[in-house]
C-alpha cells in the first residue's frame, strides 16, 4: 500500500494587490503628514512629530507582523472592491474618505498654526497613550475579520 505524503500548503505572500495596499497607506501617512504641518505652517510641533511617530511605528510594526503571518489580509485590502460592496458602504467611504484629509488639516491650523483651543500637557500625553489601543484594534479588527 502507498503511503500518502501530505504537503503542507504553501503559505501565501504579498502579491502585487498586498505592496499596493502598503504602499497606498505609506503614501497616505506621509500625505497626513505634510498636511498636518504645512496647515501648522511649522515644523517644531512636537505633539505632532509625537502623533505621526506613534502613526508610523503602528503601521511599520504592524504592517510587518500581518505581512509576515497574514499577507492574505493585506493582499486583500489592496484588491479592487467588487461589485457587491453594499450601498451603505459606499455611502460611509464617501463620507469618510474626504476625512481622513479633513481632519489634519483643521488639527493643523488649530493646534499648529492659530491655537483655536488648549489642550494641557497631562491630557495629551493620556491621549499619545490612549492612541496605541486605538491604532491596534482597527488592525486587529482587520485580522479577525479575516479569520471569521
Amino acid at each position: 500500500m502507498a503511503e500518502k505524503t501530505i504537503h503542507p500548503q504553501k503559505p501565501e505572500k504579498l502579491d502585487r494587490y498586498g505592496i499596493k495596499q502598503l504602499v497606498s497607506v505609506t503614501i497616505y501617512l506621509l500625505l497626513e503628514l505634510l498636511i498636518l504641518f504645512i496647515a501648522a505652517g511649522r515644523i517644531d510641533w512636537t505633539a505632532a512629530w509625537v502623533y505621526m511617530g506613534l502613526r508610523f511605528t503602528v503601521f511599520i510594526l504592524i504592517g510587518m507582523w500581518m505581512a509576515r503571518t497574514h499577507p492574505e489580509i493585506i493582499n486583500a485590502r489592496g484588491r479592487p472592491p467588487k461589485e457587491r460592496i453594499k450601498s451603505w458602504d459606499k455611502v460611509f467611504a464617501a463620507v469618510y474618505a474626504p476625512l481622513l484629509f479633513i481632519a489634519p488639516l483643521v488639527a493643523g491650523l488649530d493646534a499648529g498654526r492659530f491655537g483655536w483651543s488648549t489642550m494641557p500637557l497631562s491630557l495629551q500625553v493620556v491621549g499619545f497613550a490612549l492612541l496605541i489601543p486605538a491604532f491596534t484594534t482597527v488592525h486587529f479588527l482587520f485580522w479577525r475579520e479575516k479569520l471569521a
